[in-house]
């Protein structure tokens, strides 16, 4: 087998993580057939309490002299890019960071960019709220950045950074819409990557489908060149404590 792209994936967070503990995985390959690679993971501080727990699928590529020869070039620019954060680690740990002045504040000048800065992540990816064509719309923007490349022979992102863009991209859209100080729990996420998701702008859409009294079901649309084109599809589902009304 060699280098794999991501056909979907969902993540189930049963419990948030302890600061400055280190978290561990481990992934269980179910089944590996002609074209696919079927997985299940979970992750863990305290191998009795389980953090997370997930299922992904993969294409199964087979790998050629030429393949490892490039596979082999892509290593060695690998070692020099800086480490990735654990984005998931850094969503659920939103709610302690942010305050609630920071929330009145970037509700009431509607800048979803004031809350960025505290989530670690998000910086890190370099997100940003920026206005749509439509008058009144707002998208998530990640700007290309070689620290994110996942794939160096195809110059192409890595899936966890687009399943993180499109997390925050969630939580934060869900957070501007909530008329009270209270931030949500992910609960799960399920993705689907549709498209190749090369070194370029991408960008997301958040719609809030269904707020029952206490679970929220959030889709997020991403994609890169053209809205119609996307490059991963997304459903999260979170949990509030109390019931929370929404702006229209």
């Amino acid at each position: 087998m060699g280098i794999t792209a991501t056909i979907d994936l969902r993540v189930d967070y049963l419990r948030a993580p302890e600061l400055n503990k280190p978290i561990y995985a481990e992934v269980e390959v179910l089944r590996t057939t002609q074209f696919l690679v079927f997985t299940r993971g979970i992750a863990w501080q305290d191998k009795e309490k389980p953090l997370a727990c997930s299922v992904g699928n993969f294409v199964n590529n087979p790998m050629d002299d030429k393949a490892k020869q490039m596979l082999k070039g892509a290593a060695e620019m690998a070692e020099l890019m800086p480490p990735r954060a654990n984005d998931y680690q850094e969503v659920q740990l939103v709610a302690e960071n942010l305050s609630m002045a920071i929330l009145e504040q970037a509700r009431a000048q509607n800048d979803a960019n004031l809350l960025i800065d505290f989530i670690p992540y998000a910086k890190l990816l370099g997100l940003q709220r920026v206005r749509a064509e439509q008058e009144g719309q707002w998208l998530y923007m990640m700007p290309p950045a070689k620290k994110l490349i996942g794939n160096h022979i195809l110059q192409a992102l890595h899936g966890g950074a687009i399943a993180g863009f499109m997390e925050i991209s969630a939580m934060l859209h869900l957070i501007m819409k909530m008329t009270v100080e209270h931030v949500p729990k992910v609960v799960d996420i399920n993705i689907d990557f549709i498209r190749p998701r090369f070194l370029k702008a991408s960008y997301c859409r958040c719609k809030i489908i269904r707020f029952g009294r206490r679970l929220v079901s959030v889709e997020i649309n991403c994609w890169q060149d053209e809205h119609s084109q996307a490059i991963a599809k997304a459903r999260l589902q979170l949990v509030v404590d109390k019931d929370i009304p929404v702006k229209a």
